[in-house]
C-alpha cells in the first residue's frame, strides 16, 4: 500500500479501514419506493480536518438521483469543511469502485489548485490506491 508523506504504514492501514468501515456502516442496498433506490452505493471521504463523512447513493426514475461520493462530499460541507484527502465508495458487494465522472468533476470543482492530490481507493482488498490526478489526468 502506498503511504503519504509523513504517514506511517499503519497510519495509512487505520484510516483506509476507518473509510471502508464508515462506508460499510451505511451501505444497506433497498427500495424506498417504486421511483426510488438507496444505498446500493456507500462512500467515504476524509477532509483535511481529519473527519470521516459516509454517504449513499440514491437512484431515482427521473435522473435526480445522487452519487453516494457527492452524498458524502454534501454532507461535509454542510458541516463547513471544503478540502478533501482521501475517499472510497464501495459497491453492493464491498468491492471498492472508482468515482464517476461527475464525482470527479464535483472534486475536480472543490479543490481546483489540490484534486489532484486527493486520494482514492480503487482496490480495497489489494490496497491500491490512486491520486484522482491520475485518475482525471486532463
Amino acid at each position: 500500500m502506498v503511504t503519504a508523506v509523513g504517514d506511517t504504514f499503519d497510519d495509512m492501514e487505520r484510516i483506509w479501514n476507518d473509510l471502508y468501515e464508515a462506508a460499510l456502516d451505511v451501505l444497506r442496498p433497498r427500495t424506498v419506493s417504486r421511483y426510488i433506490e438507496a444505498g446500493s452505493v456507500a462512500a467515504a471521504v476524509e477532509s483535511s480536518s481529519g473527519r470521516i463523512y459516509a454517504g449513499i447513493s440514491v437512484d431515482t426514475a427521473c435522473s435526480l438521483g445522487l452519487c453516494a461520493e457527492r452524498n458524502a462530499i454534501f454532507s461535509m460541507l454542510t458541516a463547513g469543511e471544503e478540502s478533501i484527502r482521501r475517499v472510497i465508495a464501495i459497491s453492493a458487494e464491498g468491492k471498492a469502485i472508482p468515482p464517476c465522472g461527475s464525482c470527479r468533476e464535483l472534486m475536480f470543482q472543490l479543490m481546483p489548485e489540490g484534486y489532484r492530490s486527493i486520494q482514492v481507493m480503487i482496490d480495497y482488498q489489494a490496497g491500491r490506491i490512486v491520486t484522482l490526478g491520475n485518475l482525471t489526468p486532463e
